[in-house]
């Protein structure tokens, strides 16, 4: 049995790592007089999702504690698995296509808030990343099964 506190322990460790990145890019910004658009900051942003999946990346471990969540579960493997995968793939076309609208046309009203998204957005996706990954692995598995 996998204890959720130690399971859960890297990915709060990469939210607090990349919550302190966007901190002192607010402070570099502040200190040097830079203006940054929103896709000047997506693009600082990508390193830090690169770094962000390769940190959370541990297969074996998403596997099995998502076969553990859905043997707790009273409903069918597949139904499960199914539901979660669509779930995770409208979760990320959703943060996918608001990068491309804050980055593409940024809102003059709140330029901040965009570059804000812009940063922060791609490590938070990438962190769940495996985890997306894990559950559609088990979903072509249990759809073999059947």
């Amino acid at each position: 049995m996998i204890n959720k506190a130690a399971y859960n322990r890297r990915g709060n460790f990469t939210a607090c790592a990349i919550i302190g990145a966007y901190i002192l890019l607010r402070a570099a910004m502040f200190a040097f007089d830079l203006t940054l658009s929103p896709f000047d900051c997506l693009l600082l942003g990508m390193p830090l999702a690169i770094v962000s999946f390769i940190w959370n990346f541990r297969p074996d471990l998403d596997l099995t504690f998502q076969t553990e969540r859905a043997k707790a579960s009273s409903e069918d493997e597949f139904t499960r698995f199914l539901k979660l995968a669509v779930a995770c793939f409208f979760f990320a076309v959703m943060i996918v296509a608001g990068l491309f609208l804050v980055t593409l046309d940024p809102p003059v009203k709140h330029l901040e808030k965009a570059k804000a998204v812009a940063f922060l957005l791609p490590p938070f996706l990438a962190a769940v990343a495996p985890m997306f990954i894990a559950i559609f692995r088990l979903l072509a598995d249990s759809y073999r099964w059947i």
